[in-house]
C-alpha cells in the first residue's frame, strides 16, 4: 500500500456492549446522543481499532459513555414485560 492508513481508534471506555453489539455514543445535539453499531477491530494498547460504523475525526463520547449505555439498557428493558 501507499503510506500509512489512517486508522480509526478510540478509547477503550468510549465502547461499549449492548447485546451482541459493540456501539459508541456520539454527541448529537445538546444533551443528546446518536447511539451508533460499529465494526470492533484491532486492541491497540489502551485504545480499540473501529473498522466500520466511524469515520475519522467523528467525536465520541468518552467519559460517560458507560452511563448511556445503561441508560440505554433500562430504556429497553422498560419496554419489555419481565416475568420473574
Amino acid at each position: 500500500g501507499k503510506g500509512s492508513e489512517k486508522v480509526v481508534a478510540i478509547p477503550v471506555a468510549a465502547l461499549q456492549r449492548i447485546e451482541n453489539d459493540w456501539v459508541v455514543f456520539i454527541p448529537a445535539a445538546k444533551d443528546s446522543f446518536e447511539m451508533r453499531i460499529v465494526g470492533r477491530g484491532r486492541d491497540l494498547d489502551g485504545e480499540i481499532e473501529i473498522v466500520s460504523g466511524l469515520k475519522a475525526g467523528e467525536k465520541v463520547v468518552v467519559e460517560g459513555a458507560f452511563l448511556l449505555k445503561a441508560e440505554t439498557e433500562k430504556l429497553k428493558g422498560e419496554g419489555k414485560e419481565h416475568e420473574h
